[in-house]
Formats: C-alpha cells, sequence, structure tokens
C-alpha cells in the first residue's frame, strides 16, 4: 500500500531531527558517487537485505547524498515505505533503532485502522 504525499511528509516528521528531507537537494562534485549508490538501492537482482552506509568527515555532502537518494522518484517507486532518521556523532544505536521501531508500529495501526475502514465500507 502506498502512502500519499501528506501521510509520508507526517512520517518522516516523526524521526526528523535534520531539516526537510522533502526539498530536493542540490549534490555538487558527488553526482557520481550519487548515481552509484542509487543504482545498488534500485538493482532488482540484489536478492539479500543490505545497508548502505554514508560516512566521512563533516561537510563532505553526506547528509545531501542520503537525501537526494531518499527524494528520488526511482526510489520513491521501487519502496513502498522509506523511513528517515539522523545519526548524531554521538548517538545511541538502541534509542536509534528503538526511534525507528515506533514509527513502524505507528505506521502500521496508521494503516491497520485505515484498511479496516475502507473494509467496513465496502
Amino acid at each position: 500500500m502506498n502512502l500519499n504525499e501528506q501521510e509520508t511528509f507526517l512520517i518522516s516528521n516523526k524521526l526528523r531531527r535534520a531539516r526537510s528531507v522533502v526539498h530536493e537537494e542540490c549534490v555538487v562534485g558527488l553526482e557520481d558517487d550519487a548515481k552509484i549508490l542509487l543504482a545498488k538501492l534500485l538493482d532488482d537482482r540484489e536478492e539479500k537485505r543490505f545497508m548502505i552506509s554514508i560516512f566521512g568527515m563533516g561537510g563532505l555532502g553526506k547528509t545531501a547524498i542520503a537525501r537526494k537518494l531518499y527524494n528520488s522518484e526511482d526510489v520513491k517507486r521501487r519502496f513502498d515505505c522509506r523511513a528517515w532518521t539522523y545519526v548524531s556523532q554521538e548517538y545511541n544505536t538502541r534509542d536509534m533503532l528503538m526511534r525507528i521501531i515506533n514509527l513502524w508500529e505507528w505506521l502500521l495501526r496508521k494503516i491497520w485502522k485505515r484498511s479496516s475502514y475502507l473494509r467496513r465500507k465496502r
């Protein structure tokens, strides 16, 4: 089930600590890197789930690349659900994962309520 843009924005805001993930990102000098990562995300031959880490010194454009990929129309079409979270230099892995899990629980409850409502309307 795909979510409409308003719901996607609300979900993004639940975890967001950085500025809006909704606006288009201009990635100067990192276009090739962004294309490589996008190809990896969209590779249909990949059977296993995987995680892509983007790391490096501050100011290199890591968040810009991640935001560009997250907002890519190709990524939106390929994945029914996406989540954005912010990881600072000092973070607690458990807290970060709990924020993501809580978001998914909230999202699943919302989808369940909507589908139950639609079933009753039929």
